[in-house]
C-alpha cells in the first residue's frame, strides 16, 4: 500500500510592485490557516517518508508549518511543481520514487494540485482552497503503478 498526500500551498499575499509570483509569502491568515489544516492531516497520518515541495516561498513556507506537525523522513524540492506540470510530467515523477517510499507527501500550486486531486478521486467538481490536501491511498507496491490502478481510498480536507 503507498500513500500520496496533495497539499496546495496556503493563501498567498498578493504580489507586490517588482516582487516575484515565485517570492510571494504567506498571509498571516495563511499561517494560521496551515497550522489549523496541519493538525487535520496529522491525525491521518504520523510520518511521511519524502516530502516533494515546489520551492517558492509560500509552498516552502506552507511544508514547513505542515512538517512540523508530521514529520518527513526526507524533503526535496521539485522545480517542475511550480506551475506548467502536465499529468505525464506528474507520473514521471512517481515513476522516479523509489518504492522503499511508503508515504509521501507533495506541495504545490493550483491548477496542478486540485487537477491531480481530481484524477486520482474521479471527483471533477472538486477544487483544492488553500491549505487544502487530497490523502489517497493505492494498493500498489511499487510506484511506476500508480497510473494502472484504482486508488484504494481517498479522504478530502478541504480548508473552507
Amino acid at each position: 500500500m503507498k500513500t500520496a498526500v496533495f497539499l496546495r500551498h496556503s493563501l498567498a499575499e498578493n504580489k507586490k510592485s517588482g516582487q516575484s509570483d515565485f517570492e510571494r509569502k504567506l498571509t498571516l491568515e495563511g499561517e494560521t490557516l496551515a497550522n489549523e489544516m496541519a493538525i487535520k492531516l496529522k491525525r491521518e497520518i504520523n510520518q511521511f517518508d519524502l516530502a516533494i515541495i515546489s520551492p517558492a516561498e509560500r509552498t516552502k513556507r506552507t511544508a514547513e508549518i505542515f512538517l512540523k506537525e508530521v514529520n518527513a523522513k526526507k524533503t526535496i524540492f521539485y522545480e517542475n511543481l511550480y506551475y506548467g506540470m502536465g499529468l505525464g510530467d506528474f507520473e514521471r515523477l512517481f515513476f522516479e520514487l523509489d518504492d522503499e517510499v511508503e508515504e509521501v507527501l507533495i506541495v504545490g500550486h493550483n491548477p496542478f494540485i486540485t487537477q491531480i486531486a481530481m484524477y486520482f478521486t474521479d471527483k471533477y467538481d472538486l477544487f483544492l482552497h488553500p491549505a487544502s490536501f487530497v490523502f489517497v491511498k493505492f494498493n500498489i507496491d511499487k510506484w511506476i503503478d500508480v497510473a494502472k490502478t484504482k486508488v484504494a481510498d481517498y479522504k478530502i480536507f478541504l480548508s473552507v
